[in-house]
Order: structure tokens, then sequence, then C-alpha cells
């Protein structure tokens, strides 16, 4: 079966997406810089006016995928506080610095996912691939 994962940045684009015959979304702000992690009042005001899933991107800056012990340290934060507002999943991509996919790092951030007690969980996992580079890595993970 497929499904339409519409992106939303607002309220009224989530009602829209739903109306439009959505069968998900992704909750996501700042398109402009890539999408960052939407405030907990955005999340919990779009769970609450719409009947489908709603699946939030975990991103805490725009520099890059390439993340710090200090930005794992908020994404964990991140993933905790989304899990109490409803959200049906976290959507999450990082990158090494050689550019391969941070399959530690996604495995941390799915951890925390998994170790909240609301029905919110890591259902989704995106991979930020943006090079050749990432993609022979990628491929060899396979």
């Amino acid at each position: 079966m497929t499904l339409l994962e519409v992106i939303a940045t607002t309220v009224s684009d989530a009602r829209a997406a739903e109306r439009g015959g959505a069968d998900r979304l992704e909750l996501v702000t700042a398109m402009g810089e890539g999408g960052l992690t939407p405030s907990i009042g955005l999340i919990e005001a779009v769970v609450d006016a719409v009947g489908i899933p709603v699946n939030v991107i975990v991103r805490p800056h725009s520099r890059s995928f390439v993340y710090d012990a200090d930005d794992y340290a908020v994404m964990t934060r991140d993933v905790r506080a989304i899990a109490r507002t409803g959200a049906n999943g976290i959507v999450a991509g990082m990158l090494r610095a050689d550019g391969c996919v941070d399959t530690e790092g996604l495995a941390r951030v799915i951890e925390a996912s998994m170790a909240c007690s609301s029905r919110s969980t890591a259902r989704s996992t995106r991979r930020a691939i943006w090079s050749r580079r990432s993609t022979r890595c990628c491929n060899s993970m396979r």
C-alpha cells in the first residue's frame, strides 16, 4: 500500500494536507534552512488539529547533518519532549564527517525514542545522503 506523506510547517498546512488526502505528516520548521525541529507548541497544536499520524523532524541546526556530543544531547531532549506530545514518531538523519551515514548516531536517537514510555517512537528514520561518497557508504551498509 502506498502512503502519501506531506510536509507541514504550520497548523493550517497540516489541516490542508489532511483534507487533501495525506496519510501522514512530517512536521518541520525553517524549510529554507533544510528543515529544523519545530517547537513543542506547534507539535501539540498540529497533533490536536489532525486525525492522521504526525512525524516530527529532529534536527537541531542547519549547519550540516554532522552532529557533535552537544547536538546529540539536544536531540535526545527533543525526542523525549516530542514523545510527550502524542506525535506518531520522529524523522532524523545524520552523517559522519566523512560523508557516510552515522549509524551510531542514528542508533542513539532511536534508542532515546524507544526509551520513551509514550506511544511515540522512531518509526521513521531518514538518511541524509547528499553526495556520491555518501551513497557509496550507504550502499556498503546493505
